[in-house]
């Protein structure tokens, strides 16, 4: 099912070309069955250092909870949204994408992934 859901994601945003989930420290924990490749590995890592460095400085300014972070990145755009305080879906984008429909789609995915592993 979580496979599912990643390979949901890409379908619904033009310009998609791949969803990973990866835990706060980078590691690949899941890919969508059409995402697989070492790219978007290494880019979901970073994608998970940038969203922890945010979460961290953001908890010890007092802004409150960090939900997600768009990183545009060699040609192509991030869009990192958390899942729980352990895992965060990334959406891979081709430059140029529609950013706001990656984040509302990433969020409602999250959403989902979220009761799916909790299940």
């Amino acid at each position: 099912m979580i496979e599912k859901l990643l390979d949901e994601l890409v379908s619904r945003v033009k310009g998609a070309t791949g969803a990973i989930i990866v835990a706060v420290d980078g590691e690949a924990v899941q890919f969508g069955a059409e995402s697989i490749n070492e790219r978007l590995r290494l880019r979901g890592a970073y994608a998970a250092v940038v969203m922890q460095t945010f979460r961290l400085a953001s908890a010890r300014s007092g802004m409150g909870r960090l939900k997600h972070v768009v990183v545009e990145y060699n040609g192509s755009i991030l869009v990192a949204h958390e899942i729980d305080e352990d895992c965060s879906v990334v959406l891979e984008l081709e430059s140029g994408s529609a950013v706001g429909l990656a984040i509302y789609q990433s969020g409602i995915t999250a959403a989902k992934l979220l009761t799916e592993i909790a299940a």
